[in-house]
């Protein structure tokens, strides 16, 4: 009798762990990669990520759990969230705490137990002695903005809930309203805010109605909307400008003079939303043409060609496309390859809006369709 070991019955089990081993380790790769891609840097302590798999899966079913996964662990261990303060009370920036419950309320400073607090605009400006109050009820009503230092927004805070820390560092803000939606009053909130890593951001505070009209307002109407955005976009770009030399100042009095320069574009954003709300109905056509041409429309057809895959949406709530290009260009098609508009739009606000499930990618084969639609619909030159 032949007592040897039979080798194809230990081999086969042994190369199948291996191989199972192996892909283990390649997803692991993966979702590390998205993890950095969203900015998650310590990968030591994590909570079991979940993944469903079947037979069948597209690589796009995948990719949208990896992107999915990354995007909550960021979510969770972010102090710095798109439109939200820090809630030194629950120690997160997702609690209710962190947003505002009606569309007229700003961020009115943290109470001693380092909660949020959100006004009504109105009450806000009028606690702070803002003698304007009237205007916000004239006929038609004035839009007012006003800047607000810490010192303002930290009085109640007590040191053992969050007063002074590097958490969340608001250096200062500007509140404004009221935008008219409709029937609605509202009103936004702009912070200037540090990380630990002293790295310097722009919070827009606002209810998602207004969020959405912000990006979606059409310049060519004159609208208040695209010039509130305008100057939302304009204090993004300054913030980003002189974000390394507040991380490089060696001293206090360099620290000093970048915080005066911050202070500012808060005072100049201030004013630029007055202003441009005053403006839209003295717009000349000189005016209107000068403010179209500041839309990247031109780049339209060379973000096309220059798009990778993972650069083309679908835009759920009006069945367009979008292709995404450099510096913020979005531009938006229709299937047919026709381009309707290009816009640039805040900084955070394309990633709010596929967190939202608004954008949502494009199938390879509807990319090289579509990419066909639009050379087909170009003149010929």
């Amino acid at each position: 009798m032949d007592n040897s070991p039979d080798t194809n019955s230990t081999t086969a089990p042994d190369s199948l762990a291996a191989r199972a081993q192996n892909a283990l380790e390649l997803l692991h790769s993966l979702q590390f990669e998205y993890l950095a891609e969203m900015g998650v840097a310590d990968v030591s302590d994590l909570p079991p990520l979940a993944l469903q798999w079947h037979i069948g899966m597209r690589p796009e079913e995948l990719h949208e759990q990896l992107r999915a996964n990354a995007q909550q662990i960021a979510s969770d261990s972010a102090a710095v969230i798109p439109g939200r303060v820090y809630c030194y009370h629950c120690r997160r920036a997702d609690c209710e705490h962190s947003t505002q419950a009606g569309v007229g309320l700003v961020f009115a400073g943290y109470g001693d137990t380092g909660r949020p607090k959100w006004e009504e605009l109105f009450n806000f400006l009028t606690n702070v002695g803002d003698d304007r109050i009237d205007l916000l009820f004239e006929k038609p009503p004035r839009l007012l903005a006003k800047v607000i230092g810490r010192k303002r927004l930290i009085a109640e805070q007590l040191v053992a809930f969050g007063r002074g820390h590097m958490t969340y560092y608001i250096i200062g803000q500007v509140v404004a309203g009221y935008l008219r939606i409709g029937h609605a009053r509202t009103a936004l909130t702009v912070q200037i805010v540090e990380d630990r890593e002293h790295r310097l951001f722009t919070q827009v505070m606002a209810p998602s109605v207004v969020v959405e009209a912000l990006a979606d307002a059409p310049e060519h109407t004159g609208s208040t909307f695209f010039r509130v955005f305008d100057a939302l976009r304009e204090i993004d770009h300054q913030v980003t400008a002189v974000a390394t030399a507040w991380q490089s100042a060696g001293g206090r009095q360099e620290r000093l003079e970048v915080r005066e320069k911050i202070f500012g574009y808060l005072r100049h954003l201030a004013h630029s939303i007055e202003r441009k709300g005053r403006q839209s109905r003295r717009r000349t056509p000189h005016a209107e043409l000068r403010s179209r041409q500041q839309r990247p429309v031109h780049k339209a057809f060379d973000d096309v060609q220059a798009a990778r895959p993972e650069d083309f949406f679908r835009d759920s709530r009006t069945d367009s496309i979008v292709v995404t290009g450099k510096n913020g260009r979005s531009h938006v098609y229709n299937e047919r390859g026709r381009h309707i508009t290009s816009l640039c739009l805040l900084r955070d606000e394309f990633q709010r809006r596929r967190n939202r499930r608004r954008y949502v990618p494009l199938p390879g084969e509807t990319i090289k369709q579509f990419v066909a639609a639009v050379n087909a619909a170009q003149p010929d030159k």
